[in-house]
């Protein structure tokens, strides 16, 4: 049986601990967080409006209708959304992705693509949506980076990221040896699926893609493990 990293104290208590706070501010940290995660729409308008400024359609609103569902020990069906280019599944699964750190629905992602520089790429779209100020105001653990005793930066990497609060996501591309993936012994909760595919890739190029995420990405994932693919009609 896979580990699921569940967390041991609440988000308020290590807040506090963190952030030297006093037990009187926690009824205004919950009092905002709840007014945000009151709907995704709300939640994804009020940290990045930049992002999510385009009014949702069908497919966006099964997108975060997937993401706000989840929970924590229960592994969803996959989600696969073959987009139009433009339509904007990346922006969307990234935005998503960081509402399930902010939640704390999930802890420790893959983000795979068809190269590492794509992979790369992703990751960082990602650390930037950490940094957003909004998102500090309401989740200040998740936009600090982790660091270790002598306050170095812990596994902040272009292609990892890894949060205060325990959130890590880790870039994969299929162009490079795939390797077991853990962190401090918890496998992924969830794997996003970007860009794998390519408009000149040869069938020995497909079966091999195939092959390098049947039998080397998805079975490194836990239990409840959950899986999204975003791709670009080709």
């Amino acid at each position: 049986m896979s580990a699921t990293l569940m967390p041991s104290r609440s988000y308020l208590d290590r807040l506090e601990a963190a952030a030297g706070s006093t037990k009187h501010n926690q009824p205004q940290v919950t009092g905002a967080r709840a007014q945000i995660e009151t709907d995704p729409h709300t939640w994804a308008r009020a940290l990045f409006p930049k992002q999510t400024r385009q009014p949702f359609v069908g497919r966006h609103d099964q997108m975060w209708s997937w993401f706000w569902q989840m929970a924590p020990g229960i592994a969803p069906d996959p989600f696969i959304a073959i987009w139009p280019r433009g339509g904007g599944k990346s922006t969307n699964a990234q935005v998503g992705i960081t509402s399930l750190g902010a939640r704390e629905i999930r802890r420790y992602g893959l983000y795979v693509s068809g190269t590492q520089p794509q992979a790369d790429k992703h990751v960082q779209s990602v650390a930037a949506l950490l940094g957003s100020p909004a998102l500090a105001r309401y989740y200040p653990l998740l936009a600090e980076r982790a660091v270790n005793k002598y306050g170095a930066s812990k596994g902040w990497r272009r292609d990892r990221l890894r949060t205060a609060l325990g959130f890590t996501l880790e870039g994969v591309g299929l162009d490079v040896s795939v390797r077991g993936f853990k962190d401090e012994d918890v496998r992924p909760d969830f794997i996003v699926l970007d860009d794998i595919d390519a408009r000149h890739d040869s069938p020995h190029m497909v079966r091999k893609k195939i092959e390098t995420i049947t039998e080397s990405i998805l079975p490194t994932g836990s239990d409840d493990c959950a899986i999204i693919v975003v791709q670009n009609r080709v």
